[in-house]
């Protein structure tokens, strides 16, 4: 009768962590903790985060209000002129100017 080993009864098994699992649990582990200090160092005013836009200097709103609504026949100007103005109102000054035409 053969004597069964308890490394025989692993093999073919795969192995709860893997060293290819063990290198993507470290990449992602250096990659989130190279972002922290940037979402850490954002400025928050009324809620909303703002952080320097490259070597300008200038505070950009991390919220954006993009522009695809305006120019819509489905939504008429005042709704357009309101839903901007109520935006830079509460803080936001990240604009997307695109036209949905």
């Amino acid at each position: 009768m053969a004597r069964l080993d308890a490394s025989d009864s692993n093999q073919g098994k795969s192995s709860a962590f893997t060293r290819r699992r063990f290198l993507e649990t470290a990449v992602g582990t250096a990659v989130v903790s190279s972002l922290l200090p940037r979402v850490w160092s954002a400025e928050v005013r009324n809620g909303i985060p703002y952080h320097t836009l490259g070597n300008t200097g200038e505070r950009v709103s991390c919220i954006g209000l993009g522009g695809y609504h305006i120019g819509f026949a489905e939504l008429d100007e005042q709704e357009s002129i309101r839903i901007v103005r109520t935006a830079l109102d509460e803080g936001i000054n990240f604009l997307d100017n695109c036209l949905g035409l």
